[in-house]
C-alpha cells in the first residue's frame, strides 16, 4: 500500500511539473502514454491522478500536434490485452485554404490589437 501512495505522489509531482522545452513534452507525452499502457488494469486505484494523467496526455498531444492514441485495447484470443499503438508522427495539416483563412485571422488580430493601442494612447495623450 505504502509502495502505491508513493507512485501516485510520484505522478502527481510529475504530473504538476511544467514542460520547459518541445523535447521534454514529447518525453512526457512518451512516458504517459507508456503508463496509460501498463497501468490499465490498476486504473480505478489510482482515482484522481488516472484521469489527469489521460487530460496531461491529450493536452500534450494537442500543443505538439501529434496524434492521440485511441484507447480501445485489443484483446488477443489468450484473453490478454494489448494497449494501443503510439504514433508520434505530427498529425495532418490542415488544407491550404484553411492555413490561409487562419493566417489572416491571424493578422486582422493584430491589427484590431495594434489599431487599438494607438487609438488609446492617442486619447491618453490629449490634454
Amino acid at each position: 500500500m505504502r509502495a502505491e501512495d508513493d507512485a501516485d505522489a510520484a505522478l502527481m509531482a510529475l504530473l504538476g511539473t511544467p514542460c520547459a522545452t518541445r523535447a521534454g513534452m514529447l518525453c512526457l507525452v512518451r512516458h504517459l502514454r507508456w503508463f496509460a499502457a501498463e497501468e490499465a488494469p490498476n486504473a480505478a486505484s489510482h482515482g484522481d491522478a488516472w484521469a489527469i494523467a489521460h487530460a496531461r496526455e491529450a493536452d500534450l498531444s494537442r500543443c505538439l500536434g501529434v496524434e492521440p492514441v485511441q484507447r480501445p485495447p485489443l484483446a488477443l484470443p489468450s484473453g490478454r490485452l494489448i494497449g494501443p499503438t503510439i504514433n508520434l508522427r505530427p498529425a495532418p495539416t490542415p488544407a491550404r485554404l484553411g492555413r490561409v483563412i487562419e493566417t489572416a485571422g491571424e493578422f486582422l488580430a493584430a491589427v484590431a490589437i495594434i489599431g487599438g493601442g494607438c487609438v488609446l494612447t492617442g486619447l491618453a495623450s490629449l490634454r
